[in-house]
């Protein structure tokens, strides 16, 4: 299965729950510069919105490790100025 960004927008836009796998490709697609800046605001909209249960807010996966270990993200926004 392809994810696409797009479509796990509208997935949790929609109201459904998003799997590990594309938790897991968000976070790593945005940390890699990959998915923009105007698609991870899209999709927190839509978890804000719509919410995550606990399965999902629970989701373990490498980044989350990373992050933990204290290694964080080093994401910088790409506007002018930022």
């Amino acid at each position: 299965m392809i994810l696409s960004p797009i479509e796990i927008i509208t997935r949790k836009r929609n109201g459904e729950k998003l799997t590990e796998d594309e938790i897991q490709f968000i976070i790593d697609g945005y940390t890699r510069g990959d998915i923009p800046d105007y698609q991870i605001s899209a999709l927190l909209m839509a978890i804000y919105f719509r919410g995550m249960d606990a399965e999902e807010t629970a989701t373990p996966g490498p980044a989350h490790a990373r992050f933990r270990r204290g290694a964080g993200f080093e994401r910088h926004s790409r506007a002018e100025g930022g």
